[in-house]
């Protein structure tokens, strides 16, 4: 790897872009767009979503994630300045210490009708000639794109499937972009400090997509400027009504329901509840009372913390409160008043194997009175390097206490129960444990 490579895009891994990265990265994780070790190839047009795509595969791959990552670029051979283009695209790569396939589309006849289409093929046709079997080719597709790509099928097609958008993923190709805007995109490569060519074709309205693009699409963000939030939550749940979600769902979660509250738990260590949100309405609409069209946002603003590793209390409708542990929801109409918890003992710290503490477990969640206890912490003893963390949590404080010849250390269950099940070795052991 070249060294003013690795320099540059590791010193551009911090603050605003390194919560960009993470974003793609977990976008990327959750549709399945990548697996270990696959190789990797890259559509750069020059346009600010490739220059976007160069940066985030770049830091990606300073991060250990991608293994190997090829860069194409696709000379259409179309109009005067395509020369230009490409040697300031060349120019750019090098200066990045990256390197750049280039492939010239040969026409035999220019198309004069139905050009895009036509030079579409040309280039997948060109993209798949240099690939090999298990490599994958990414593009740099965004939100807007697919909102245009929509808004496009709707005026000219009956078929829900197509008005669904630009698909994340088609084969082996994949477009890790399509989970931020071009707005979002323009800050970036200002972040990174990173240059891109405008396309002059983009502004010719003879065009479909640009006609939307200049002429429709600002004046309804005039009046709906959350327009692209709508149109992703309603393209999701479309997606799912008719199976054509590429989102991983979690079959782990199991749902523990009392009169006065109700338990999430995923048992696949991974936070994530997706696949549960029309339970969570129901769950809280029960639990409330409330009018099941207030409530929508409230379960996105549940998912997001739980995804993000936040606490709570989140205050919901009809007096439910709902908080968050690892790996945990909680929906409980009682306030848990008097927290952090504090405690001037320890409990008694019995030899525990994972097994018998995820039976533990089982048995306190079943009682209905449970979420007193929440977030449910243990205390344990133990010489395995992996289990000697402490957690902290907004509802649990650490007693102190005097030192002792064991160091006492403190996890919430689940979370503890995903590192002691993630190791083989330790599976098989006990170690002193009880639970605060």
């Amino acid at each position: 790897m070249n060294a003013m490579n690795t320099s540059f895009f590791q010193s551009l891994d911090r603050k605003w872009v390194a919560s960009f990265v993470s974003h793609a990265k977990k976008f990327i994780m959750a549709h399945g767009l990548y697996s270990q070790g696959q190789k990797v190839w890259v559509g750069v047009s020059g346009g600010a979503d490739s220059m976007a795509l160069v940066a985030l595969c770049e830091i990606l791959k300073n991060r250990g994630f991608f293994s190997e990552v090829h860069y194409l670029h696709i000379h259409h051979n179309s109009r005067l300045g395509q020369d230009q283009e490409e040697q300031w695209l060349q120019a750019q790569f090098k200066k990045l210490g990256l390197k750049l396939m280039v492939r010239k589309v040969l026409w035999k006849i220019t198309p004069k009708t139905n050009f895009e289409q036509v030079a579409r093929q040309e280039r997948y046709k060109i993209f798949q000639s240099v690939m090999k079997a298990g490599d994958i080719f990414l593009l740099g597709h965004h939100l807007d794109d697919s909102f245009e790509w929509s808004l496009m099928q709707k005026l000219r097609s009956s078929h829900l499937k197509s008005t669904l958008g630009i698909p994340v993923k088609r084969g082996v190709f994949r477009r890790p972009l399509l989970c931020v805007s071009r707005a979002q995109i323009e800050t970036f490569l200002k972040q990174c400090g990173l240059d891109y060519l405008n396309d002059p074709t983009n502004q010719d309205l003879k065009y479909e997509r640009n006609y939307l693009r200049h002429q429709v699409i600002p004046k309804m963000k005039e009046r709906h400027p959350n327009y692209l939030k709508h149109y992703v939550e309603q393209s999701q749940a479309l997606a799912q009504k008719l199976g054509l979600t590429t989102q991983k769902k979690s079959s782990d979660v199991k749902i523990i329901s009392h009169p006065d509250c109700t338990y999430f738990l995923d048992e696949s260590y991974k936070n994530e509840f997706s696949s549960c949100e029309e339970i969570l309405l129901q769950e809280i609409h029960r639990l409330s009372q409330a009018s099941r069209g207030t409530l929508a946002l409230q379960v996105k603003k549940i998912l997001m913390a739980a995804k993000n590793g936040k606490h709570g209390p989140l205050s919901l409708s009809g007096g439910l409160v709902c908080y968050l542990s690892s790996h945990v929801i909680l929906l409980t109409r009682q306030q848990l008043i008097g927290m952090p918890k504090k405690f001037s003992s320890l409990p008694e710290l019995k030899p525990t194997t994972i097994k018998e503490l995820k039976q533990n477990l089982q048995a306190k969640l079943s009682q209905t009175d449970s979420y007193q206890q929440f977030p449910f912490f243990v205390a344990l003893t133990t010489k395995a390097s992996a289990l000697k963390k402490k957690k902290k949590h907004i509802l649990f404080e650490a007693p102190n206490l005097p030192r002792q010849e064991n160091e006492i250390y403190y996890w919430p269950a689940l979370e503890l129960l995903n590192r002691w099940d993630d190791n083989k070795i330790l599976k098989k052991q006990r170690v002193l444990l009880g639970f605060v």
